[in-house]
């Protein structure tokens, strides 16, 4: 399980707008992804979902699904949709960009994201939630 969250630095009169939250995802994960989802506030984070399984319409009863921006590449790996559509261009204008594994222990996130929120001078964040 990982967490990467990237703090961008961008002029200091350069507009910013939100944050994006990115995650590959497998249909086997759907239950888990729609908690972590409901994590982030709408009016703060763009969802961007990364369907490396191809199943895409089946995430479709989410009440989420029709703010995120779906991209479907069978076989695939989260660097590798990051890579391509994560450019430095294109998330230039959001605060934060997490990129997150679909089985992180969400009910042990709430406390930590918040907490990483308000620390403003997190530049590269990676984490790891683990059972022991």
């Amino acid at each position: 399980m990982l967490m990467v969250l990237i703090k961008l630095q961008l002029p200091k009169n350069a507009k910013r707008f939100m944050n994006l939250f990115a995650i590959a995802v497998g249909i086997k994960q759907k239950k888990n992804v729609n908690k972590m989802v409901k994590k982030f506030p709408s009016s703060d984070f763009v969802i961007m979902v990364f369907h490396y399984d191809g199943v895409v319409d089946e995430w479709n009863d989410l009440e989420w699904n029709h703010r995120a921006i779906h991209i479907s590449a069978i076989n695939q790996t989260k660097w590798w949709f990051a890579k391509l559509f994560l450019h430095p261009d294109m998330v230039a204008e959001y605060n934060y960009v997490f990129i997150w594994d679909e089985d992180i222990l969400v009910d042990e996130l709430a406390e930590w994201l918040c907490a990483l929120l308000g620390y403003d001078s997190v530049d590269l964040g990676i984490g790891n939630f683990y059972r022991p």
